[in-house]
């Protein structure tokens, strides 16, 4: 039987309520106003940081703004609509008096500091409060209310305050003492890119959340197989207008395939967000920009997804609603057209595989595939498990991927070995710490079918732009 994820129509609208939404909030106003709009599935606040309903636990401060209909009667109200509700939880930080009482709970720097933005104290994902209290909070939000589904926010070792200022990594006892057990290391005081030891960090930082979200997830599921959860299930990024980098007139389109895969497995949220920045977030970004990365969406991976501050019915700035309500609109007209849809591409580019995409060579082979009109996935080399995943693909992009793994390489070989091209440029498996490619060498392996490409030149490319891949010697391998 299939799970409700995998046949419910996706238009997410995420509303990031202020805790003053609560306070006047009418839960049958507020399922309309989303069912008008056209939206299936709203991302709602809940617990974490703040609860957004009657807590009984001591450590998670109930909102003093509960004074309009409850979280329950939102819930259920939705429901009413047919509107199935994601759970927006927050555990990454926790209130100044919280920490007071548990300062272990709290993420550290080098020199033993905390980070505390205006009151809210960042907090260790390998925490007692992570791996312990937030399971006894989860458990009490998904017994009292009956949601559908998971959306934990920002989590993360890389300690970056609300302002995008990056104060430094988790140097916590726990994460000390974790380390020093896995590797036999001191942790680095910092993340260095010079630092021989950064790849061991960085792996050990990707065992911790892997361990993490596995325990997260065998938990939610053991409570309701039926909760859809982030990461799992289906698949959050966003869409935005960034300070301090341009805006990438593809993001939208690479986000939603990146999470799609070449499967299209599970649900792709991308989520527009609606507004310019957490400074100016009360001013809507462009409305034909918002209508292009809804179309974009659309057009690559079936989801729709809106993210605003506050309701839709008190919300300061409209103007990207009405392009943004028409896209929705498109897609709830034609839903038997856009359920079920499989990739036709042959072409597939991995890389790194991060929403925010700031690798030049990448999103260079993103405009030239997009602008030559040739249909590709993307896959980020860490998600590449078997070669079952690039079935049916003749083309594999490698754009500049420095260091690859070990089982990435052998699976890439294999891919060639298949008869499938493999198309390498910059220093792709040149890094510290890369597994060799034999597909880029100039040995045969006696298939008369397969190819490969190598751009050997070690080239400087502007963000959006590759530059010419005849720098250096192309080997064509015949099989």
């Amino acid at each position: 039987m299939a799970h409700w994820w995998e046949t419910h129509p996706w238009r997410m609208v995420q509303t990031n309520l202020r805790e003053i939404d609560m306070a006047d909030i009418d839960a049958v106003v507020f399922a309309q106003e989303l069912k008008e709009f056209g939206a299936t599935v709203v991302n709602l606040n809940a617990a974490g940081i703040i609860a957004s309903y009657d807590t009984k636990l001591a450590y998670q401060p109930r909102s003093q703004y509960l004074t309009g209909d409850s979280l329950l009667q939102v819930v259920d109200a939705c429901h009413a609509q047919g509107i199935r509700v994601i759970a927006r939880t927050d555990f990454s930080r926790i209130r100044r008096e919280v920490y007071e009482q548990h300062p272990d709970w709290a993420a550290r720097l080098a020199d033993g500091d905390i980070v505390d933005y205006n009151g809210y104290v960042s907090v260790c994902p390998n925490s007692e409060y992570q791996n312990r209290y937030l399971f006894d909070i989860l458990k009490e939000l998904f017994t009292s209310h009956p949601f559908d589904g998971l959306y934990c926010n920002m989590s993360s070792f890389y300690l970056t305050d609300y302002n995008g200022t990056f104060h430094g990594v988790c140097q916590c006892d726990v994460c000390r003492g974790l380390y020093k057990k896995e590797t036999g290391r001191e942790l680095p005081p910092a993340v260095d890119p010079r630092d021989p030891a950064l790849a061991d960090y960085i792996a050990f930082l990707g065992r911790c959340s892997t361990r993490h979200k596995a325990k997260l997830t065998a938990f939610v599921k053991a409570l309701n197989s039926e909760l859809a959860i982030d990461g799992v299930d289906f698949m959050r990024s966003e869409v935005s207008v960034d300070y301090g980098r341009p805006n990438w007139v593809y993001k939208a389109s690479s986000n939603s395939r990146l999470a799609a895969g070449p499967q299209r497995a599970r649900p792709s949220d991308d989520a527009s967000v609606d507004f310019t920045g957490f400074r100016h977030r009360h001013i809507s970004a462009p409305p034909a920009l918002m209508a292009l990365r809804q179309w974009q969406n659309l057009a690559n991976s079936g989801c729709l997804s809106l993210y605003i501050m506050g309701r839709l019915d008190n919300h300061r700035d409209v103007s990207g609603f009405e392009p943004t309500r028409r896209v929705f609109q498109f897609h709830k007209a034609h839903e038997d057209v856009f359920a079920g849809l499989q990739s036709a591409a042959r072409t597939v580019l991995l890389h790194t595989g991060g929403w925010k995409r700031t690798e030049e060579e990448a999103m260079g082979w993103v405009r030239i595939l997009t602008e030559s009109h040739i249909p590709f996935d993307e896959m980020p080399l860490s998600g590449l498990g078997s070669l079952e995943q690039l079935a049916g693909k003749q083309l594999l992009v490698l754009p500049d991927i420095a260091r690859i793994p070990k089982m990435q390489a052998a699976l890439i070989d294999a891919f060639a070995r298949a008869g499938g091209t493999v198309l390498a440029t910059g220093g792709t498996a040149q890094g510290k710490g890369s597994a060799p490619l034999q597909c880029l060498g100039w040995q045969t392996y006696g298939n008369a079918s397969g190819t490969a490409l190598l751009h050997a030149g070690d080239t400087r490319r502007r963000a959006g732009h590759v530059s010419s891949m005849c720098t250096g010697p192309v080997c064509r391998l015949r099989r």
